[in-house]
């Protein structure tokens, strides 16, 4: 069985494409669209649970615009963005 995105994730390699080099995660483009929960997994994978405890009480937009602030400093992306190489 194949995993989805396979042939993605091959494109992306042969030519060397690094999405942590044209994408950034914003509450406009990421954070403001997933749930406060995907916001929280994300802060902790990014920077950490001290990060992300940062967070909680937070209302959503504030949330996705405080994740933002937090992952411009790291080399995050969401899983279907993630390639070998990143």
């Amino acid at each position: 069985p194949s995993r989805p995105g396979i042939y993605a994730e091959k494109l992306a390699s042969t030519l060397g494409l690094d999405m942590r080099q044209h994408w950034t995660p914003t509450a406009e483009t990421y954070f403001g669209r997933v749930s406060k929960d995907a916001i929280t997994e994300a802060v902790t994978e990014a920077a950490g649970e001290a990060e992300a405890a940062k967070l909680a009480g937070l209302k959503k937009a504030a949330m996705a615009e405080e994740a933002a602030i937090i992952a411009a400093d790291t080399t995050w992306l969401p899983v279907p963005l993630r390639t070998s190489q990143g």
